[in-house]
């Protein structure tokens, strides 16, 4: 459904669940960065994903992971690719002539279904949640300040998709990086 219904028709290479074999070579490895995380925090993410960051990286650039299916794990893509993603998402569905999806499905996915509850991925900060997507907020929020419309998802740190339809931005980011407490990881949220 992915590549007959989105990615073939918007001319896609890289954006599906792992790679072909012949390509596990041009995937870029994610590197683990920085000081470990505190103590609390790493013994949450490690129940949490099943390993420390120092060891699940490793394993996410193996060719079993890259080759393979993990939903919502090792969706491999390029800037360029997850920020035409993301405009489809800004446009409400539609890029290029070819709808993704209705207007009606990503209003459902971006309809608030859980309200200000902390989220261990941003330390413990609150956030709203969508069916389908992180959702932003007029004063925090993974999207920026004031932006109570904008929804989108954050992978594992520093990576990142979101649109926000009131502002006009549509964005994709990838690093390589996996940091924590190192001061590259101030990045994404400056951006």
């Amino acid at each position: 459904h992915l590549a007959t219904e989105i990615l073939d028709p918007l001319g896609f290479r890289w954006t599906n669940f792992g790679v072909a074999e012949q390509d596990v070579a041009l995937v870029a490895p994610g590197h683990t960065t920085g000081k470990p995380l505190p103590a609390p925090v790493a013994k949450a993410f490690k129940i949490a994903v099943g390993g420390t960051m120092r060891e699940i990286i490793p394993f996410g650039n193996t060719p079993l992971f890259l080759t393979g299916v993990v939903p919502s794990s090792n969706l491999v893509s390029t800037a360029d690719e997850m920020s035409r993603f993301a405009e489809i998402l800004r446009r409400g569905g539609e890029l290029d002539g070819v709808r993704a999806m209705r207007p009606e499905t990503l209003r459902a996915a971006t309809r608030e279904c859980r309200r200000l509850r902390p989220d261990i991925a941003d330390g413990f900060a609150p956030r709203r949640w969508g069916t389908g997507y992180m959702l932003g907020n007029k004063r925090f929020g993974p999207f920026g300040r004031n932006a109570p419309v904008a929804f989108g998802n954050t992978g594992l740190t520093n990576i990142a998709i979101w649109a926000d339809p009131e502002r006009g931005l549509a964005a994709g980011l990838i690093s390589s990086g996996k940091p924590s407490g190192h001061r590259e990881a101030k990045r994404y949220p400056a951006l």
